[in-house]
This record gives C-alpha cells, sequence and structure tokens, in this order.
C-alpha cells in the first residue's frame, strides 16, 4: 500500500499516536491543550445519541452540506472551516471525521487549509469525548490504511470491532485491510460477518470470490444469533469505505 506522505515528519505522529491509541485500547490520555477544550458555543453533542442528533440539522444545514461532505464548495469560507464547525458541535460526527479525513489526504497535509487543528487532533478530539465509539476508531483506521500505514489501519480497526462486534461496516473495514494485506483468511472471517450483517456493498465477496478465498461460514459461526438485529440498519452504519476505491 502506498504511502501517501513519504517525508513528511507529521505523519510519524499520527502512527505513533496511532500505537499508543491501540495499545491503551481507548484509555489513553489526550492533550486538552494542543488539540483544544471540547467545551463549545453549540454543543459539544453525541453524534450517536438520538436525543442529542436533533441538532444535527442545524449544524449540517449551514455548515456540513453534500457539497461540503464531497469536499467540492464551501458554506462560510473554506470546506475545513466547514468541516472543522460539524467536528466542534459533533466531535464524533463519522462522516465529518471521513470527510477531514479525506482533505488531508488530498492536500497532502495533516492540517488542512481553514482547519484549527490537525486530522489527528480531530479524532483525539472525537476519542476523548466518547472513548467507547467503535466506529471513531473504524474512521481513524481507514485514515490510517489510505496514508499507507497497514499495521496502525488493522489496530484501530480491531479495535472498532471490539467494541461494536457486530456492526457491518466496522467488519466490512477490517475485512478490506486484510485482503489488502492478503490476509484472506482474515478477511473472509470479518467479510462473513459483514454480510451476516446485512452489509450492502458486495465488492469485498467478489474479490474474495475471484480469488477463490470466498468460504461460506455457518450463520452460528459468522455472527451469534442473539446479535442485536439494528446494528446494521443504524444511521451509524454507514460505510467509512465505499467498497468501490477499496476493495478493488
Amino acid at each position: 500500500m502506498k504511502n501517501l506522505y513519504p517525508e513528511r515528519k507529521p505523519l510519524r505522529l499520527i502512527v505513533a499516536l496511532a500505537g499508543i491509541v491501540a495499545s491503551t485500547l481507548a484509555q489513553a490520555q489526550f492533550d486538552g491543550i494542543s488539540c483544544g477544550e471540547l467545551s463549545n458555543g453549540f454543543g459539544p453533542y453525541d453524534y450517536r445519541s438520538p436525543s442529542e442528533r436533533q441538532n444535527l440539522p442545524i449544524v449540517e444545514k449551514h455548515h456540513f452540506t453534500s457539497q461540503v461532505e464531497a469536499l467540492t464548495k464551501s458554506v462560510t469560507g473554506s470546506v475545513a472551516g466547514d468541516i472543522d464547525y460539524t467536528l466542534r458541535a459533533f466531535p464524533n460526527h463519522l462522516r465529518a471525521l471521513d470527510a477531514m479525513a479525506r482533505l488531508a489526504l488530498r492536500e497532502h497535509t495533516p492540517k488542512p487549509k481553514g482547519a484549527n487543528y490537525t486530522v489527528t487532533c480531530y479524532f483525539e478530539r472525537a476519542l476523548r469525548f466518547k472513548p467507547h465509539d467503535g466506529l471513531v476508531y473504524m474512521a481513524y483506521g481507514h485514515f490510517l490504511a489510505q496514508a499507507g500505514h497497514t499495521e496502525q489501519a488493522i489496530a484501530m480497526m480491531k479495535r472498532a470491532v471490539e467494541l461494536e462486534p457486530y456492526n457491518a461496516s466496522a467488519n466490512y473495514n477490517l475485512g478490506v485491510v486484510y485482503l489488502k494485506e492478503k490476509d484472506y483468511e482474515q478477511a473472509n472471517k470479518y467479510a462473513q460477518v459483514a454480510y451476516s450483517r446485512g452489509y450492502p456493498l458486495p465488492a469485498l465477496r467478489k474479490k474474495l470470490e475471484e480469488l477463490g478465498k470466498w468460504q461460506e461460514a455457518s450463520a452460528a459461526n459468522a455472527v451469534e444469533e442473539k446479535s442485536p438485529a439494528s446494528v446494521a440498519a443504524s444511521p451509524d452504519a454507514v460505510p467509512v469505505q465505499d467498497g468501490k476505491s477499496t476493495a478493488q
């Protein structure tokens, strides 16, 4: 996997932080000064709380539009600035975290123009706000994988699955990274769980089938029968990885 930041020192800090976070299983103490306090004029609110999500339309209408999410057009000044506002109001906003990470990768910088913090800080802040939000680990792992740091990405995504073992997206994302590493046994294992939970994108399964590595597992082995049926259908199960760019 290509390293998108071959000579940039800031990425070493990202990788080092990734190792710390993974090894302490979300118990790491984050630097509240360098990455800012969480207190905010509006929020902070929990993106995954049904009651607190009632505040989400206000933020998304004025700052996190579909164009901002697509990184094509800002609302108030800069795309990074609008994403920053969203993440200060909802630190664990999954799609906004992914958007900031994609912007950092596109601009080849740890701190996109218009952002108040580095992309690492936004993940720090999200985990400081909600240390056991597995989907934040998933998004963080995806960022590291895209940056070419597979070992750290796997550590992050494994933590995501530990926290949310029945989440279809978390299992799918981990399966994709294992696929890229040619660890087909692990890729198949997590693919089985993802698809048993109703994951909609077929790319991972198709790739494993093309390679002759797809192995059907019994429902009992793929996922426990009494696992929560609502996980795959929750609004937070929206995939960070779209299958088109990750499982091909």
